[in-house]
């Protein structure tokens, strides 16, 4: 045992010890953090389907087809609601084309932008500097000016 001073290098062991610890603990989270919302939807639906799990086994059903029934169940309310949110957004999507694709729609959303508190001044101070209808159309790299 060497002394330091007034300290021995047996001293500074639990520091290293605990930092060691704390390091090894924020390497897991780094690790399992990018699973945890996969993980909490899974817990979420093991939940949800546990009851219908029970009672399909009450009535005497093996408990493969048991877990293949729900499987198959979640599968079509995760992929049908999925479909049906698809389907709105692809509408929405169109109809904000559809609507900003005439001139009405073009000058309705510009004034919007203008009369914003947070986006107006950026974009007033934009439009005096630079023609942005002209850059929109105008690419920047030079292989797509042939495209366009």
């Amino acid at each position: 045992m060497r002394a330091l001073g007034r300290l021995s290098v047996d001293s500074f062991h639990p520091f290293l010890t605990a930092a060691g610890a704390l390091l090894v603990i924020y390497l897991c989270w780094r690790i399992l953090a990018p699973f945890l919302p996969a993980l909490c939807w899974a817990f979420a639906l093991a939940l949800i389907a546990e009851p219908i799990c029970a009672c399909l086994l009450r009535r005497a059903l093996p408990r493969n087809l048991a877990a293949l029934i729900i499987v198959v169940l979640v599968a079509v309310g995760v992929v049908g609601h999925g479909i049906v949110l698809v389907s709105a957004l692809a509408r929405e999507g169109s109809d904000v084309v559809n609507r900003v694709a005439n001139d009405a729609g073009i000058k309705s959303v510009r004034n919007a932008i203008e009369n914003s508190s947070l986006a107006g001044p950026a974009f007033r101070w934009l439009d005096s500097r630079h023609d942005l209808p002209k850059e929109a159309m105008t690419p920047k790299i030079p292989l797509l000016r042939g495209a366009v």
